[in-house]
């Protein structure tokens, strides 16, 4: 978890220096993304395509000015390159009275469910097999069809972190579906109870067992990175279910 560790401690620095470039509000996205990428042609394999980036973003407000800038370079001079960048645009930037982060008043403040993660975990093999018998399917719907421009198949994986000097943070851990298969009592009750549906003194499970054991020392342990004084968090269920074909 070094990495992460990190992240949080980046974005705890670029707002105290922030502040000390004479930023009146700031905010810092995280985001770390990986992926594959298949693509076949007439029945043949064309392309194979790996991707591993990561960026953050930086936002300053002077007052209603605004300056963003963006880096891929993680290292310590390219972040304060960054923030300099984004101060130096905000200082010759018009004021838009519209500019600077919402009231913390406006965060929210209660449990929100999405339907977001639809993971792929087969193999490379397997997305290849996939987006072959989508081309074939295509190719023997008409028998006038001789020609395709192929068929792809992309997956995308992704860690999001934002927090902004008004004390908002949003943290978008992935779970593998290997830990919480389905939707099941382990992911959508917690696994408070062998049998969800049917609870019983006789089927409760131990605290150490419950899916919150596994968040709150995630919890305390951001906490402890950014040195933050928060006493809980809000949490947000994403669903996790095989893509739907269309």
């Amino acid at each position: 978890m070094t990495d992460i560790t990190d992240d949080f401690k980046s974005k705890t620095t670029l707002k105290n220096e922030a502040k000390a470039k004479g930023a009146s509000e700031s905010d810092v996205e995280i985001d770390v993304d990986a992926g594959t990428s298949v693509s076949v042609r007439l029945k043949e394999l064309e392309s194979i395509s790996l991707n591993n980036d990561k960026s953050l973003s930086i936002t300053v407000y002077f007052g209603k000015k605004r300056g963003i800038a963006t880096t891929s370079d993680f290292s310590k001079e390219a972040i304060e390159s960054c923030l300099a960048a984004a101060c130096d645009i905000a200082k010759f930037t018009g004021e838009d009275k519209a500019f600077g982060l919402a009231s913390s008043k406006l965060y929210p403040k209660k449990d929100i469910e999405l339907d977001l993660y639809h993971p792929f975990e087969d193999s490379q093999d397997a997305m290849i097999a996939k987006v072959l018998v989508v081309e074939k399917t295509a190719l023997s719907f008409d028998k006038r069809i001789s020609n395709s421009e192929g068929a792809n198949f992309s997956t995308s994986n992704n860690l999001f972190v934002q927090a902004n000097s008004n004390g908002f943070m949003v943290i978008a851990p992935e779970f593998s579906s290997s830990n919480y298969p389905g939707l099941g009592d382990n992911y959508l009750m917690s696994n408070i109870f062998d049998d969800g549906d049917n609870p019983t003194p006789a089927t409760f499970n131990d605290k150490n067992e419950w899916t919150f054991s596994t968040l709150d020392p995630l919890f305390e342990y951001v906490k402890e990175a950014i040195s933050g004084t928060q006493e809980q968090y809000s949490l947000s269920l994403i669903h996790i279910s095989e893509p739907t074909r269309r």
